[in-house]
């Protein structure tokens, strides 16, 4: 419960492994800038089966808002991000007893149950240590299938080895449910390693790349200056690239994680699930302006893992059960609670508390913390409690029980906004809190062990020790 997000900084320019020049682009939407590069590594076939239509001239991505993880010269279609540092608080990882042998609706997927999705994959079928599938899958060199670390009781899974930079993926372009522009998708993934070191500005990575009308509607993550490894959903194309970044969505290593994602292309929307929990600021509906997502559909998807800085020492994920349908799929566990309706906090009355912490200055009683998620700066920002703000953005008009009098300040953990309410009881919802004494009995005052160099921290009640 001691979810809680903060932002960051600019990043600097990156030069790692090539250099790489790319020229000031055309202001458009977002203000497209070449700055800080994820200076690319040429991998052997990162992408062996690019999307129609891309050609070289696709390769270099600078980034929305001067803020670019550019891969240059490695693949037809550029894989860059932009992103945040993260709260600490670990996802769950979920536990269930399942099997899967095969890609096609009726093979063994679900806790022995016939696989009803469209596309069903276990990598049950093929001989250890060949590539995925053939028939379905178009594989980088170097991708096999292992029993290493088989997902959910069964004894097969695809294998992406280590790697510092470069990567790559298994790519299906045939069997992509609803023509490709409106479908859900589900599969388990394992860091079986992650950087030791922490890196000087970030190591960024993909893991599901959907590929159609020229954009890359990237899943993946950010490890920043903490340490920490967090989940992006990070559209890239039209010369540039954005995103929206979830900070308490961290995931370790040596566990499994099962992700669903949706995409409607037509509609301009997509959500992420993590272990079962939809994550709201990983929702996009109309989130950037000017960025639309290709009306055609996606045409291609690949599975895989491409990281761009070239940590030293590196990744290495095990991905399983991969399932696409054109209905929700789901992990084969008990669904958490959906998130709390944080429209039921109430900011502050004006004038009332002493105000809140934000970005290393203090908020006038009666103002918000807001920390816009969908660009590059993440900047916090003080504004009146009754500003409209973006979406996807934390919103903290509250932040103890003295801007609260008769009521708890209350936080809902997922989407990260704060108000005043009854009682922060039940769903998503953590109180937060300065001191012991504002908790109650056998709770304890907890910090949310957000970076300091965000410049926000806070602090929730919780039972048990910090």
């Amino acid at each position: 419960m001691d979810r809680f997000v903060a932002f960051r900084r600019w990043r600097l320019l990156l030069a790692a492994l090539a250099t790489v020049a790319c020229t000031e682009c055309a202001a458009g939407p977002g203000a497209i800038s070449s700055r800080d590069i994820d200076a690319g590594v040429a991998f052997d076939a990162l992408v062996v089966a690019p999307s129609p239509g891309l050609d070289a001239s696709s390769r270099a991505e600078v980034s929305v808002a001067g803020d670019t993880d550019a891969l240059l010269g490695s693949a037809p279609m550029p894989d860059s991000p932009v992103g945040a540092a993260s709260d600490s608080s670990s996802v769950t990882p979920t536990e269930i007893d399942a099997s899967s042998d095969g890609s096609a609706p009726g093979t063994s997927v679900l806790g022995g149950l016939p696989c009803q999705a469209e596309l069903c994959e276990g990598f049950e079928g093929v001989a250890l240590g060949s590539p995925p599938n053939p028939a379905l899958w178009t594989s980088a060199p170097k991708i096999i299938v292992d029993g290493l670390h088989p997902a959910l009781g069964t004894k097969q899974s695809m294998h992406l080895p280590a790697v510092g930079a470069g990567g790559g993926f298994a790519t299906e372009m045939t069997k992509i449910p609803g023509g490709g522009k409106t479908f859900y998708g589900r599969f388990f993934f394992w860091f079986d390693r992650l950087p030791l070191e922490k890196p000087g500005s970030l190591y960024h990575w993909t893991m599901v790349s959907p590929k159609g009308g020229g954009m890359d509607l990237r899943i993946g993550g950010h490890v920043e200056r903490d340490g920490l490894n967090w989940v992006r959903f990070n559209p890239g194309g039209m010369g540039g690239e954005t995103g929206l970044s979830d900070l308490t969505a961290v995931m370790d290593a040596k566990q499994w994680y099962c992700m669903e994602f949706f995409f409607d292309t037509p509609n301009n929307e997509s959500r992420i699930w993590l272990n079962g929990q939809e994550r709201p600021v990983l929702h996009w509906k109309d989130s950037v302006p000017g960025w639309q997502f290709p009306p055609g559909g996606i045409t291609s998807i690949s599975f895989g893992f491409v990281e761009y800085q070239g940590a030293a020492t590196p990744f290495e994920l095990f991905i399983d059960e991969i399932a696409l349908d054109s209905k929700r799929i789901g992990c084969a566990a008990p669904l958490p609670p959906p998130p709390s309706d944080p429209s039921t906090l109430k900011p502050p009355a004006a004038g009332q508390g002493n105000g809140v912490a934000c970005g290393g200055a203090m908020c006038a009683a009666g103002q918000k913390c807001g920390t816009d998620q969908t660009h590059g700066s993440f900047q916090p920002k003080c504004v009146a409690s009754n500003a409209a703000y973006p979406a996807a953005s934390a919103l903290i008009s509250c932040d103890g029980p003295e801007d609260c009098p008769g009521q708890a300040c209350c936080i809902e953990s997922l989407s990260q906004i704060s108000g005043c309410q009854a009682s922060c009881a039940g769903g998503t919802f953590a109180q937060l809190c300065h001191t012991q004494g504002d908790c109650a009995a056998g709770q304890m005052c907890c910090p949310t062990k957000v970076p300091p160099q965000t410049g926000i921290r806070y602090s929730v009640c919780q039972v048990g020790p910090c």
